[in-house]
């Protein structure tokens, strides 16, 4: 259930966070009927496993739904599929939260093609930043109580902040990554995390 990212955005919702708004489509009249004079991105429904091609990991990444692209071409149905409004963004923040603390990336990146910002980090775009963060007290109460929701006492939260300073939740990914903390910030999370565990296990 954690890891339903349709459960997640409607938790949220429930206890007072922004969410983009969503849909689901599974035909091209449907996507055409959208709002024209706004712009969507598409991205899987659930935390999935990178699909190997030609024995490369493939990121399952969020892209924009563009029917102007050259070779963009959809068929007159397909498998059901996650589509958001695209939330015009100021920046966005990566944040891990372990034993009741939050840990938060804010991350400035240059304007690309690019929605994901996964793969500007793997182009190593030039102009992208990563800072220490601090959540709105009010953001983090909401963000713990869907924590607790759905029983989490490690996870990652990934949030935009618009233009006009609004916070949007995105998603909750359960296995918890920390490398942007560890990497970009010099949080080291490892002997953060490694402490934790050892102190759950002399409690035990």
């Amino acid at each position: 259930m954690t890891e339903n990212k349709l459960l997640q955005l409607g938790e949220a919702k429930k206890l007072g966070l922004s969410i983009p708004r969503t849909f689901l489509i599974s035909s091209l009249k449907d996507l055409k009927n959208l709002d024209n004079t706004k712009e969507y991105i598409t991205k899987p429904i659930t935390n999935c496993i990178h699909p190997i091609i030609n024995g490369e990991s493939r990121l399952m990444k969020t892209s924009l739904v563009d029917f102007e692209k050259e070779g963009f071409e959809l068929p007159d149905s397909f498998p059901t599929s996650l589509i958001q409004e695209k939330i015009e963004k100021s920046f966005e923040l990566r944040i891990f939260y372990i034993d009741g603390v939050f840990y938060v990336t804010k991350i400035i990146e240059p304007k690309t093609s690019e929605i994901d910002h996964r793969v500007n980090i793997a182009l190593q775009i030039e102009g992208m930043r990563y800072e220490n963060y601090k959540l709105p007290v009010s953001i983090k109460t909401k963000l713990k109580k869907l924590l607790k929701k759905f029983e989490l006492n490690c996870a990652s939260i990934d949030m935009i902040v618009s233009l006009n300073g609004t916070y949007f939740f995105l998603e909750i990914n359960p296995t918890g990554q920390f490398t942007y903390h560890s990497i970009f910030t010099n949080t080291y999370l490892e002997k953060k995390i490694a402490d934790t565990l050892i102190s759950f296990y002399y409690k035990k």
